[in-house]
């Protein structure tokens, strides 16, 4: 591992390629940020020597680079340096000369960016650089902004594109290298990012696919399911309440949730292989989203599972993500299934009108109690924990419409 203060210009024109490592959540950088970016930067110019402008980590192999630390930042320079670009167009000989230049010494490498962002992300980057026309849709994104926001402060600053490059010229980072090692980049992230709980399904999704490739394709589908909902926190609830199941019913906080994922996949590694962990993820992962939707084809199930929707049941969905599994192995048929969500909802109405003393519901225990009914026909369920309802309390409670 070495790390020494490299200037922008050096990084851009030694490397071939510099590819996102894939765990940030994308550019969020907007205009505001841009503006003010580029304020801070011309007033850092007025004093004498480098621009010095943070930390980046990245994993070296011969002349291409992953990110795996200041992605953004490299972004924003790119963004400025095509703003630069656009600025010197046209205007003269030497100028196009110079645009011609900086294109493909930094930007560029044949005929590809040199910087390799996200998928969702490259191509509107693509045109950016090779001045391409854009959609109104791709215009509403973060790397038109910020590169849009760029013209603009120049041209009311008025500042040259030679003064602009000077400056650019001097803005330096302390870079980290490491060659590929026995520690994962996405591992390297996290330890850096740790308050960042944007990432944490990307690096999730990338601790999958490096498990097992065979059964990348299974995440990546179940993935792609959750993205047509308006919430973009629903496939982290997902995990969250999915290791909620695995580690008793004990909460997980979102921004540990790959660090606990990968406890979780190693423990169970012991039993199981990882294709199989992996297929029983995705399906819970379904399971998750037929509660979201109310999607059963049942009317008084889907009646029931709408109510809970309606009524804020969600610290009910890991516990009937289990009922769920015992439903489709065909330990439990779809009677049961409804009387426990009867008995689910009882509980949601009394805890919301009429609190008996207080009384919570602990689902994990519950679950417990469940499945030893299941087995032990005689076995008189019950949740002992004080001031938890007994299920025979929740049978109690009147009924209600749905």
């Amino acid at each position: 591992m070495d790390s020494s203060v490299t200037s922008i210009s050096e990084l851009l024109t030694n490397a071939e390629n510099l590819v996102s490592a894939g765990f940030s959540a994308g550019y969020n950088f907007d205009e505001t940020d841009a503006c003010q970016y580029f304020d801070e930067l011309i007033e850092n110019s007025e004093m004498q020597g480098p621009i010095f402008s943070g930390i980046l980590i990245l994993e070296k192999t011969e002349k291409n680079f992953t990110i795996v630390d200041g992605l953004q930042r490299i972004t924003t320079i790119s963004l400025l340096l095509c703003a630069l670009c656009e600025i010197y167009k046209g205007t003269s000989k030497n100028n196009e000369e110079a645009k011609n230049k900086i294109r493909r010494t930094f930007l560029v490498n044949k005929v590809e960016p040199k910087l390799k962002l996200n998928l969702n992300e490259q191509e509107l980057y693509k045109k950016i650089i090779f001045c391409r026309p854009l959609s109104e849709e791709e215009k509403s994104n973060n790397l038109y902004k910020t590169y849009h926001e760029f013209l603009k402060k120049i041209k009311e600053r008025k500042i040259t594109g030679t003064q602009l490059f000077k400056i650019i010229l001097r803005i330096k980072f302390m870079t980290v290298i490491t060659d590929k090692s026995d520690i994962p980049a996405r591992d390297l992230y996290q330890a850096i990012n740790v308050s960042k709980d944007k990432s944490q399904i990307n690096l999730i999704s990338d601790f999958i696919v490096q498990k097992n490739a065979k059964t990348s394709s299974l995440w990546k589908k179940t993935v792609a399911s959750y993205n047509d909902f308006k919430n973009k926190e629903l496939l982290k609830n997902f995990i969250r309440d999915f290791l909620i199941i695995q580690n008793d019913g004990k909460l997980s906080d979102k921004n540990s949730l790959y660090n606990n994922f990968k406890s979780y996949f190693i423990k169970i590694s012991a039993y199981q292989d990882s294709a199989t962990i992996i297929e029983n993820l995705c399906k819970h992962a379904q399971y998750y989203l037929k509660i979201i939707k109310s999607d059963f084809e049942n009317k008084e199930i889907k009646n029931h599972i709408n109510f809970l929707n309606k009524n804020k049941g969600q610290d009910a969905y890991p516990y009937l993500m289990e009922v769920l599994d015992d439903l489709e192995n065909g330990h439990i048929d779809l009677e049961i299934f409804s009387n426990i969500l009867m008995m689910i909802n009882s509980l949601v109405v009394q805890r919301r009108q009429a609190p008996i003393a207080g009384g919570t519901v602990d689902f994990a225990t519950l679950s417990k109690e469940i499945n030893k009914m299941l087995i032990l026909k005689d076995y008189s369920p019950k949740i002992t924990d004080e001031n938890k309802l007994t299920i025979r309390e929740i049978n109690q409670i009147s009924t209600f419409g749905v």
